[in-house]
């Protein structure tokens, strides 16, 4: 997940004059059609980091300059407040005409009327969305009295990838890891790369786990309750219905996966357990990042932080194969939604197709340490070779099987806060794993259920 942005989920992911036909953007009005009729005033509320601020605002300045027929007022919320500031604007009836929202904050305000439903619009204006990744669109589905509507349209994301510090392998004499890679690869490698006081590495009989300075692996499922795309691999999934509102954290599968990761924590020490809180490393944030890991499965927005502090080598690949093959990415997804209380639904809706067009998302979006575009045909616009790292195709690749973080439905992070700490105990040793898994299972199912969709 996105540990350098809102934890967990995480962290947490216009206009061109050469346009796609089946979504093409709307063309600006000619100096009569303008002059017929006052711009519509839009307002475009967004909750964006200073770089990506920068590079979106100077974007959506072009976009309003190429449309005398808005007037685009774009107001920045601190992410640290963002959903402070949507749920008193949903009260005071005053959210933005166009709202950019996160996959695990969006559920919540659907659920709450905030957001109108686009289908309509989407058929009304033949916008097509079969360019987009088909997973991207899983948080904004919402039905209501039988009904299935998408409630957003999805604009960025980072997907999970696997970084590795290359320096750390070269010093222990163990080859990178490849696109090939299996989880027990990982854990093989893991061994080798972390260190103790003395220096000794996990396969020397002498090591000491109390006293790691180095470990191979970041963490062992590191977020929580957010972290599902540690255990699909391994053909286990604690999302008991499509919109993960149930959860089974007892079925064997499940038990199985989350016992494999505890090992590599308590028994071998190569993976920690707290992981980004410095209770283990000393310094808080992510250990990878701080140069305490030789692994770890980050976004993709990782990227953006590593190279400007400069001081690691490394490189990405995919996330890591489970044992029949499957991989798993988490992404952090942001998209646009509309408010139901905007007086222009229509322009805002042209506004969305506008900031969805292919070279608006390619100029404000394709940056190093932004994330990916929602389209496929410009995904590959975010690689960008003059800069770290080399494998960024990486990451395009895990666009197609990557699932936004559930659960993102109303309770989703209270769950994650009530039980993050039970996790914590499981993978330290503290408490036993399978009455603790069931107690987390009635703790969340508990929160969800209450919480609603």
């Amino acid at each position: 997940m996105k540990h350098s942005r809102l934890s967990p989920v995480a962290w947490m992911l216009a206009v061109a004059l050469a346009l796609l036909p089946a979504c093409a953007a709307p063309p600006p009005r000619t100096a009569s059609e303008s002059s017929a009729s006052p711009p519509v005033k839009l307002r475009l509320g967004v909750s964006l980091t200073a770089p990506e601020l920068r590079d979106f605002e100077t974007a959506v300045k072009e976009l309003d300059a190429a449309h005398p027929e808005w007037e685009i007022a774009l107001e920045q919320v601190p992410q640290e407040g963002n959903i402070e500031k949507l749920t008193a604007n949903l009260a005071a009836g005053t959210l933005p005409d166009v709202q950019y929202v996160f996959n695990n904050q969006v559920r919540r305000f659907i659920a709450r009327g905030a957001f109108l439903d686009l289908k309509p619009l989407i058929a009304k204006y033949d916008f097509a969305l079969d360019d987009f990744f088909p997973n991207l669109f899983t948080q904004f589905r919402f039905t209501k009295d039988g009904i299935e509507g998408l409630y957003g349209i999805p604009t960025l994301a980072a997907p999970e990838i696997v970084f590795y510090n290359k320096a750390m392998f070269d010093a222990a004499g163990v080859p990178y890891p490849t696109d090939e890679w299996t989880f027990e690869d990982m854990r093989a490698a893991a061994r080798k790369l972390t260190l103790d006081k003395n220096g000794r590495n996990a396969d020397d009989p002498a090591f000491d786990k109390t006293q790691v300075v180095q470990w191979g692996w970041y963490g062992a499922l590191p977020s929580g309750l957010y972290s599902r795309n540690f255990i699909t691999p391994f053909d286990a999934d604690w999302c008991a219905d499509a919109d993960c509102m149930t959860m089974d954290f007892t079925s064997p599968a499940v038990v199985s996966a989350i016992r494999w990761w505890a090992e590599m924590s308590i028994k071998e020490g190569t993976a920690l357990a707290d992981t980004f809180r410095g209770t283990q490393t000393g310094i808080g944030g992510d250990p990878f990042i701080a140069g305490k890991a030789a692994m770890s499965l980050n976004g993709w927005f990782a990227i953006g932080q590593l190279n400007s502090q400069g001081n690691i080598d490394y490189d990405v690949v995919q996330p890591f194969k489970g044992p029949g093959g499957k991989r798993a990415s988490g992404v952090s997804a942001s998209g646009y939604a509309i408010a139901a209380t905007t007086q222009h639904p229509d322009e805002a809706f042209k506004l969305i197709m506008a900031l969805s067009d292919p070279a608006f998302m390619t100029r404000a979006w394709a940056k190093p340490g932004h994330g990916v575009p929602a389209r496929r045909s410009i995904a590959r616009e975010a690689i960008n070779l003059a800069h770290p790292p080399a494998n960024q195709a990486a990451a395009i690749a895990a666009m197609e099987y990557g699932e936004p973080f559930a659960p993102y439905t109303s309770g989703g992070f209270e769950a994650y806060l009530k039980t993050i700490d039970d996790f914590i105990a499981i993978l330290k040793g503290d408490k036993p794993l399978e009455q603790t898994l069931a107690e987390i299972e009635r703790t969340t199912n508990d929160i969800l259920q209450k919480a609603g969709p």
